[in-house]
């Protein structure tokens, strides 16, 4: 096993079993080493190596720390990663075929329990098991989050963490691609001074100095549990021996809900073009926000009670409360962006995927025994009234946009739902339950290791630091402590960016 022998109090991290032969990846100073099982781990070269950095998952995050650790002189890093290569897999390499790797060898799949609110159902959720984490799975999707929303992190005690000092990690982190001549010659513009243009995006037991968690929100608060990092009680109940006392790891799991239209088309389409809108709450309600706003207000403080409780009050109702108050202000005060709607014409069909980006549910990840990576996941999916009425509002803003013009006129008829399932004047209950019967995650969990302060539930400080170790860090989705618009990976690569920056500064 991976023994931590710096951490205060003194943590052990088990890793997670493979099969197959190890695979060294060597960039710089950086080595990539395969996960083993705790019980039969045996490298000869490598077990008995002390290395300055050992990073726990060579993900979307975990490699451009390696990568900008190994920068630095005399300095080693391990990073341990429990799957291979994917540059010759062409479910990875096939820019138009996301979703080929899902249900493979490279995908996690990660089932949840039965959701008490979204019909019973258990669902899937993706995580990519590869060097790269889930960036080789995710269809190169990369859009930024909305300033405001980075800028909350900062209100819940994160110091530097907002918008005006991330913004350059983002651009840090990117390579523009001008349009070609041809492009251009059809219209296609850009602003240079947004985006970076000399960035990698390019892809990487013993600690002498820290241990980095970066095994993704669904993967390192269980190590942390295995560790005996969490609540006392979920760890004696899996047969864990306490080492810190910290409650909320695991808690605040955050994910959003997945539903899809179609539509036959009037024209033919060649090649696959996405578009994507991003409606706020203005855009999907009209004059009905300030009601609604009302309503979820008054709600805010029965949401909290109601999610505390099923955290055994391990998250207190006030710092949820607080919470939530943060969020609300975000939807209806800064009116960020409510809902994604991706619009993909193919051949002779529109399709057409969405989701409501921030669902005030909370849920949970916890281990279920000492020594086993078997987890019980709840995202608690449709837990709050809200996120039902959010993913309403913007599938009939989705056939709004169907029927305006100059848009209408390359629309031959919806496909799905179909107008004898979900008539066109159906009502709320009726699109409900065609959503809660056809939703899936959208495969962007957050929040498990939240970043903020101890007393709001945070798990990590603003050095990203775990609460009551000196050398523990979590850089990961899991430190997010809102769901953000867009697509996580740009923010993770920004993220992981000024976290390198935090690593180096105290080295």
């Amino acid at each position: 096993m991976v023994h931590t022998s710096r951490i205060v109090p003194h943590v052990v991290l088990p890793v997670e079993p493979t099969t197959g032969q190890a695979i060294f990846s060597h960039f710089r100073r950086c080595i990539s080493l395969p996960l083993f099982a705790a019980a039969a781990l045996s490298y000869p070269t490598a077990s008995n190596d002390r290395f300055d950095y050992v990073i726990i998952g060579g993900g979307t995050s975990g490699l451009v720390v390696a990568n900008r650790l190994s920068e630095l002189k005399n300095v080693t890093v391990a990073v341990i990663e429990a799957g291979g290569s994917v540059y010759d897999n062409a479910n990875v390499t096939d820019l138009g075929g996301y979703g080929k790797a899902f249900g493979t060898s490279i995908d996690y799949a990660y089932e949840t329990v039965g959701q008490k609110y979204g019909g019973n159902k258990t669902q899937t959720l993706r995580a990519g098991k590869a060097l790269g984490g889930t960036s080789t799975i995710n269809g190169m999707a990369y859009t930024r989050a909305q300033n405001a929303q980075i800028d909350i992190w900062e209100k819940v005690s994160n110091d530097g963490w907002n918008w005006d000092n991330l913004v350059e990690y983002y651009k840090k982190s990117e390579t523009l691609e001008r349009p070609t001549a041809e492009q251009a010659a059809h219209g296609a513009t850009f602003i240079p001074e947004p985006h970076g243009t000399n960035g990698p995006l390019k892809v990487g037991w013993k600690p002498n100095m820290e241990v980095i968690l970066s095994a993704g929100s669904l993967r390192s608060p269980l190590l942390l549990e295995q560790s005996g990092v969490g609540n006392p009680s979920i760890l004696k109940a899996a047969g864990i021996d306490t080492k810190v006392v910290l409650p909320t790891v695991g808690e605040n799991l955050q994910d959003q809900m997945n539903n899809g239209l179609a539509q036959a088309s009037t024209k033919n389409f060649t090649g696959a073009t996405t578009f994507v809108a991003y409606p706020n709450v203005d855009d999907v309600f009209a004059d009905r926000t300030a009601a609604l706003a009302a309503d979820v207000k008054r709600k805010l403080p029965r949401w909290a009670r109601q999610t505390s409780e099923r955290t055994n009050g391990a998250v207190t109702t006030p710092q949820l409360a607080a919470f939530l108050d943060i969020q609300y202000d975000l939807i209806f005060t800064s009116k960020v962006p409510l809902a994604e709607i991706l619009v993909t014409p193919v051949a002779g069909a529109f399709s057409t995927e969405y989701w409501a980006l921030l669902p005030f549910a909370r849920g949970n990840i916890h281990v279920r025994r000492a020594g086993s990576s078997a987890a019980r996941i709840d995202p608690n999916y449709f837990m709050m009234d809200w996120d039902m009425t959010e993913q309403v509002g913007a599938a009939k803003f989705i056939r709004r946009l169907y029927n305006t013009a100059p848009l209408s006129e390359y629309f031959a008829g919806e496909t799905k739902p179909g107008l004898d399932v979900v008539a066109e004047d159906a009502e709320d209950d009726v699109w409900s339950h065609w959503i809660t019967e056809n939703y899936r995650s959208n495969f962007h969990p957050v929040g498990t290791t939240a970043m903020m302060s101890k007393e709001l539930g945070g798990v990590v400080d603003a050095n990203l630091k775990v609460y009551g170790t000196s050398n523990v860090r979590v850089v990961d989705a899991g430190i997010l402590p809102f769901q953000v618009c867009g697509h996580l990976v740009s923010t993770l690569y920004a993220v992981a960016e000024k976290a390198s920056d935090i690593i180096k500064a105290s080295a």
